[in-house]
């Protein structure tokens, strides 16, 4: 979602009780009568239509003098909102709580209000699906005896990269576990040294400075009101998917990998239950998307409503647990629109059962390939698989 200008001045016609057209970009608003109460309006009405929550720190006179101001002001707010990360990686010491872990005295950490609504936070933010990580110079029995007295849990970390020597060759390898770009991660430090050295090795990731006192909770909350909902424990997935790679580095075959771990399949099309997955999946998947396209949960209903369309899943389930579904093609007419999986089920063979189970039911079809930057993984997907395709 974007906002516009005109629709500003609309909010601000009914607060005022004047015609939109008098409302220009410059004119002062004090001179149409906009005082406080007026000012205190407009934030809650803007904050309403957009689904936002503008920070304490915006909240002044200044930025919302005139249309103009109120338009730059609101900015970074949908500039934000249109970057899905996926993955938040944080230092411990003076982020996580105060001091320093296996230190006394005045260094000696401890927890106070604020770091505990942080930490309260990234709990939050973990149960929406996020993938959290700690990268810290620390020893990792220091931080583990502290986490135990925070609001946040070991276990709502996926990774602990503890007593690490170069914090950017551990984030590297965090994001290399988790299968995610630099751009899908947000990385927490106290630190300016150690911000400015991470953000030089790795010039795509986004770096927060960890300075409580400048309200570092509601930055962080308002980076990920694009979040969407999410069904699936990541974390818990996360952990499964490490126990299936131990067992994948002794197989030769995706074949012998399935049978080894139960693998049980079931390809079918899809149903408006559906739909709240389908756009999940759609949202998140980068690597394996031929076209890079996103879907809402309306539009996909919309195309289970369609006679024309045809979207199909797969969900999986092995020993070591139930993956859900992992993967979607959206097919209209014998045109496959667009074909996604998810990155945990790489290497399984499973978007060969998928597009064995259109072939089956459409016969003869036409892929389409969209390169996105991120999805040279499958580019030569229909290729390798004998199906005509299109490069859009």
């Amino acid at each position: 979602m974007m906002f516009r200008k005109e629709e500003i001045k609309s909010i601000l016609s009914d607060i005022l009780k004047c015609p939109a057209d008098e409302i220009t970009d410059e004119i002062p608003l004090s001179d149409l009568g906009y005082d406080s109460l007026k000012f205190i309006s407009t934030v809650v009405e803007i904050e309403s239509k957009y689904g936002i929550e503008v920070l304490d720190s915006d909240l002044l006179p200044d930025n919302f003098k005139d249309v103009s101001s109120i338009c730059e002001t609101l900015k970074k707010y949908f500039e934000d909102k249109q970057k899905l990360y996926k993955c938040v990686i944080t230092d411990c010491d003076g982020v996580l709580w105060r001091g320093i872990s296996g230190e006394s005295g005045n260094d000696m950490a401890y927890s106070d209000e604020i770091t505990n609504e942080f930490c309260k936070l990234l709990h939050e933010l973990r149960e929406k699906g996020l993938l959290l990580a700690v990268c810290s110079k620390n020893e990792p029995t220091n931080i583990e005896n502290m986490l135990d007295s925070t609001l946040i849990s070991s276990d709502d970390f996926a990774m602990i990269e503890a007593d690490t020597a170069d914090k950017a060759d551990s984030i590297l390898y965090i994001l290399g576990e988790f299968g995610f770009s630099a751009d899908n991660a947000v990385y927490i430090d106290d630190s300016n040294a150690e911000l400015e050295y991470v953000q030089n090795k790795i010039p795509e990731i986004t770096i927060l400075k960890a300075d409580h006192s400048e309200n570092l909770t509601d930055k962080l909350r308002m980076m990920f009101t694009a979040l969407p909902v999410d069904s699936i424990d990541r974390t818990v997935k996360f952990r499964e998917q490490k126990e299936r790679e131990k067992v994948h580095r002794n197989t030769s075959s995706p074949e012998e990998y399935n049978r080894i771990l139960d693998t049980k399949i079931v390809c079918n099309k899809a149903v408006k239950g559906d739909a709240s997955r389908l756009s999940e999946l759609s949202q998140r998947a980068n690597r394996f998307n031929l076209t890079g396209a996103r879907y809402t949960e309306d539009e996909i209903i919309d195309m289970l409503s369609d006679r024309d369309y045809s979207v199909y899943r797969l969900c999986a389930e092995d020993k070591f647990g139930d993956m859900g579904l992992v993967a979607m093609a959206i097919v209209h007419g014998d045109i496959i629109e667009n074909f996604i999986m998810s990155c945990r089920v790489f290497g399984r063979g499973f978007e060969k059962k998928l597009l064995n189970k259109i072939e089956s039911d459409k016969g003869n079809i036409i892929g389409l390939y969209h390169p996105t930057g991120k999805n040279d993984y499958c580019k030569d997907f229909y290729k390798d698989n004998g199906v005509r395709y299109e490069l859009l």
